[in-house]
């Protein structure tokens, strides 16, 4: 079991025999579209699977401008994490391929969400 630096035992609590695993480095109160872009970058989704997932993840409260929502945020943190990489290589770091998939959501996504 992984556990944060400073451990407190509610943080653990759950029904016998499940197991809960909390990582705290990005914890926080945010929009959950941040979650559910990072998601489909990471996976490299095009849109009938992006669609797919946010209709899962949202159930019966799917709607279009849900979607929309949730396919904003899939273009802005593919265009943050795209920053980020180029950043890293102006460091001397090589990112490989990420900077190139990044780049190519963030531009795939936003071209699509400007056409509707």
């Amino acid at each position: 079991m992984l556990l944060p630096r400073r451990y407190l035992p509610p943080q653990l609590d759950a029904p016998a025999g499940d197991v809960i695993l909390i990582d705290w480095e990005y914890a926080g109160f945010s929009d959950p579209g941040i979650d559910v872009g990072y998601y489909i970058v990471d996976a490299m989704y095009d849109f009938p699977d992006a669609e797919r997932f946010i209709k899962e993840y949202l159930e019966s409260g799917y709607d279009v401008s849900g979607r929309f929502h949730y396919m904003a945020y899939t273009a802005i943190i593919a265009y943050y994490w795209f920053v980020w990489a180029l950043y890293r290589e102006s460091c001397g770091a090589d990112m490989g391929q990420s900077l190139e998939n990044w780049r190519a959501m963030a531009e795939k996504y936003a071209d699509y969400l400007l056409k509707e």
